[in-house]
């Protein structure tokens, strides 16, 4: 090895380091500014009860047994719909993958919260109803491959 690939070696983890000093740091305040979601964002469940066929193949494949099947009524008839478990689900996405009617969606609403663990389980009311989306103050994350994260 000689001089020259010694000193590249040795400082370019000093270069790299000292750049990130003067940056801004990537903490976000989180109740009063929200990360605007990926494309990639596995968030909270969406049921679409017109396509649901009932047959549970979602519960089956689904590794921590998160979701089960609930008589519920909906247009006037009883159904079988989908109860999910959120303080056990870990979003694998398996249940929407092997879901053969596409029942199933996944939408960008990352923040399920409570206080009680028995609000932490969704019925196919809520389910079915669209999240509300995190309008309020929003930050743009950027991943550059060789670079990191980079916010604005």
């Amino acid at each position: 090895m000689g001089v020259r690939e010694y000193l590249k070696n040795t400082l370019k983890p000093i270069y790299l380091a000292s750049a990130h000093v003067f940056k801004r740091r990537f903490t976000v305040k989180y109740p009063y500014v929200a990360l605007k979601p990926t494309e990639r964002t596995i968030g909270r469940h969406i049921y679409y009860p017109d396509k649901c066929k009932e047959c549970g193949v979602c519960g089956r494949f689904c590794p921590n047994q998160c979701i089960d099947q609930v008589e519920y009524e909906y247009q006037g008839r009883i159904m079988k719909g989908i109860r999910i478990d959120y303080g056990l689900c870990m979003f694998c996405n398996n249940c929407v993958f092997y879901c053969p009617t596409g029942a199933l969606g996944i939408s960008s609403a990352y923040v399920i919260l409570s206080y009680d663990r028995e609000k932490l389980i969704f019925g196919p009311q809520q389910l079915s109803e669209l999240p509300k989306s995190e309008e309020g103050k929003k930050v743009s994350v950027k991943f550059y491959e060789e670079g990191g994260l980079s916010h604005k």
